[in-house]
């Protein structure tokens, strides 16, 4: 019997070898000379959607160690953005045909010498990157100047030796499961020295780590408590441990943690309690922030706010979903149906002229809206 299941699972792969849709791709292969590293390099870009049909820029993430990481990357870019939770960005995934070489700043550590004979390029490679690869990038595509810098393992090394070597390059940096006992925690002693001298920096840093431990995990603890006692204004960092997760899976997990950190200000997870402690101006002026810090335009969304007006309607604060709903008519004009629902509520209290004023407005907006115009006649009013 399992014999001819096998069977007949072969003869329905080879089916769908023969009839079955294209196989999918995912971006495009793009060479790339380095005069610098005198070598062909090559990147997986990965547009956002609707970027061939528009003329937008977009933010740019680019993520170290490429070829191993793109496809899951490319994955949680377009479901957040699908579902409001970061901007369209362009994946520009870096392949590292060298990554012991190009990922390491020099090392004095005698086993590191013996095991990685090919080390210490760090700096050549980050001018690569400074020189080459990003203004290649910025001249053949739509993107903004916010960068974001993915890197794990020594991917995550090499990010946090390019923060503490040219700081503005990025605007968002990402070190998961850095290995910061790379040459004997040098880099620590590194960052510790960055942070002293650097007063401000308007960055976000997010540290990631497994279930790992080691002096890898002391090293960066240390990290974090010269973050504690010094760090620089402007400068948004965080660490967080998946202690579900190992050296090898963290990257995924850690990868959608610091997205949705890094664009914590982009969108209104829970739209009546921002209110509740913020007020309608408070968050324009959040949104004002985001748009500044991430260099794309953001304002709150016609949806977001219909989802603060209903909050306020079922809690009964009638005056104030009206005055909301129709603070701004020409950036947010009021849902008919919304003002329905205000004039039912108006009408349970028995507030006659909250009644009137909200299906008067209703059937400007909605003139096919026959419940409006019968109630405004049993309520001896007439249409607008």
């Amino acid at each position: 019997m399992l014999n001819r299941m096998m069977r007949a699972a072969v003869v329905l792969l080879a089916a769908g070898a023969a009839y079955g849709q294209p196989a999918m791709s995912i971006g495009e292969r793009v060479q790339l000379r380095s005069e610098l590293l005198n070598e062909q390099r090559h990147l997986v870009v990965v547009k956002p959607a609707g970027y061939d049909a528009s003329r937008e820029r977009y933010p740019a993430l680019y993520l170290l160690d490429g070829d191993e990481h793109y496809f899951h990357t490319a994955g949680l870019l377009a479901f957040l953005a699908r579902n409001g939770r970061m901007p369209n960005v362009l994946l520009v995934a870096v392949s590292t045909l060298n990554r012991n070489r190009d990922l390491t700043p020099p090392s004095e550590d005698e086993n590191e010498k013996r095991f990685f004979p090919q080390r210490g390029g760090a700096d050549l490679f980050l001018r690569h990157m400074e020189e080459e690869l990003i203004p290649f990038v910025e001249k053949t595509y739509r993107v903004r100047p916010y960068r974001i810098l993915v890197g794990h393992s020594l991917g995550g090394l090499f990010a946090l030796h390019a923060l503490t070597g040219r700081p503005a390059l990025f605007q968002g940096w990402v070190a998961i499961s850095p290995s910061v006992q790379w040459n004997k925690l040098a880099l620590v002693a590194r960052m510790d020295e960055f942070l002293r001298n650097t007063p401000e920096l308007a960055a976000d840093l997010y540290l990631a780590t497994g279930d790992e431990g080691g002096t890898m995990l002391s090293g960066l603890r240390r990290v974090c408590a010269s973050l504690g006692e010094r760090s620089p204004r402007g400068l948004r960092w965080n660490f967080r441990q998946f202690e579900d997760e190992n050296h090898v899976t963290v990257p995924h997990a850690a990868t959608y943690s610091a997205l949705t950190t890094i664009f914590d200000q982009w969108d209104l997870t829970s739209p009546m309690a921002e209110y509740e402690r913020l007020g309608l101006e408070g968050i324009h002026k959040r949104f004002r922030e985001a748009s500044k810090r991430y260099g794309v335009e953001r304002k709150l969304l016609p949806f977001t706010l219909s989802l603060i007006v209903a909050g306020l309607i079922e809690r009964r604060r009638l005056e104030e979903a009206e005055e909301l709903l129709l603070h701004d008519p020409k950036s947010y004009p009021a849902p008919w149906n919304q003002l329905d629902a205000l004039a039912r509520g108006y009408s349970g209290r028995g507030d006659k002229a909250g009644e009137i004023r909200c299906y008067r407005l209703s059937l400007e907006r909605n003139p096919s809206n026959e419940w409006a115009r019968k109630r405004l006649a049993e309520l001896g009013a007439g249409a607008p």
